[in-house]
């Protein structure tokens, strides 16, 4: 079956039935696209697709995501799409959500919603399920296209009661495939990463977060991967090294000091042994 690839921050420019408010809490209607545009994005805020009909297949912080059935894709701020394409049958929306909007429901302290959710990201729902977003999403919508003066009250509150519930289904999801200890350490090794290698790519920095010794880090993410804790340290500098070549205009030089190595020889020489080709070469390709 033929795909088109949707670039993320493409759908946010051009969307079709686009509503918003401000840049806090934007809806979209997922058009389809003749382009394509695969290059790496940060994610700068909450984004929700939603999928009613079709295919999804992305690539959210490495994992690959194959998606034939109805539920909803949550990609949290700071991790990196590297690929989404959607099926010409596919339907479904766009919800985006930005940090300001989603500090202002105050729901850290209530509980741990978003807990679970960079390693999984996609959630399937039942008919039932569906139904209820749907209703949600139709009442933000409408509140959007609305002239009440508080509707940014509105969103809060229906987003709220909405979340509740979610959050409630992610928990008993979560519960139902509960995790070995190897399978945690693991699970908080990756999210370490993803937000650490730019600065650290050693074991020793991650084991002594997680209060563990080298080997026994080393032990667990072998076991529960099949691949040693190294290799997923490269992936997700060399995801971050791409991110910052195909969306930036720095010099290799800048970018090899945002990575923390010492000179952008020894960055060239790392990313080429992963990637196959310079950074400059890699650089080139996207235009």
């Amino acid at each position: 079956m033929e795909k088109n690839a949707i670039q993320l921050s493409e759908l946010i420019k051009s969307g079709q039935h686009k509503v918003s408010l401000g840049n806090n809490f934007i809806l979209i209607d997922i058009p389809q696209s003749k382009e394509r545009y695969v290059f790496p994005l940060k994610v700068d805020s909450l984004i929700c697709i939603v999928v009613s009909h079709g295919e999804l297949q992305c690539v959210v912080d490495i994992a690959s995501h194959n998606i034939e059935t109805t539920g909803m894709l949550i990609i949290l701020e700071g991790q990196i799409v590297e690929t989404m394409n959607f099926s010409n049958d596919f339907q479904g929306c766009l919800m985006i959500m930005s940090p300001d909007f989603l500090k202002g429901l105050d729901i850290g302290n209530t509980f741990s919603l978003l807990k679970d959710i960079s390693s999984r990201c996609f959630y399937p729902l039942s008919v039932e399920q569906m139904q209820s977003l749907n209703n949600y999403y139709s009442m933000i919508k409408g509140a959007l296209q609305s002239d009440n003066p508080y509707k940014d009250k509105i969103l809060k509150h229906l987003t709220l009661a909405y979340l509740y519930g979610f959050g409630s289904y992610i928990h008993t999801s979560v519960s139902d495939t509960s995790k070995n200890r190897l399978e945690e350490i693991t699970s908080q090794f990756l999210n370490l990463v993803r937000d650490n290698c730019k600065q650290h790519r050693d074991i020793p920095f991650y084991a002594d977060i997680l209060k563990i010794s080298p080997k026994h880090l080393s032990k667990a993410v072998r076991t529960t991967t099949g691949e040693k804790a190294m290799l997923w340290i490269e992936r997700y500098t060399i995801l971050n090294a791409k991110h910052l070549l195909r969306t930036t205009s720095y010099p290799i030089s800048q970018i090899a000091d945002c990575l923390s190595f010492d000179n952008q020889s020894d960055f060239g020489k790392y990313f080429k042994k992963s990637v196959g080709c310079s950074p400059m070469e890699f650089r080139k390709q996207g235009f």
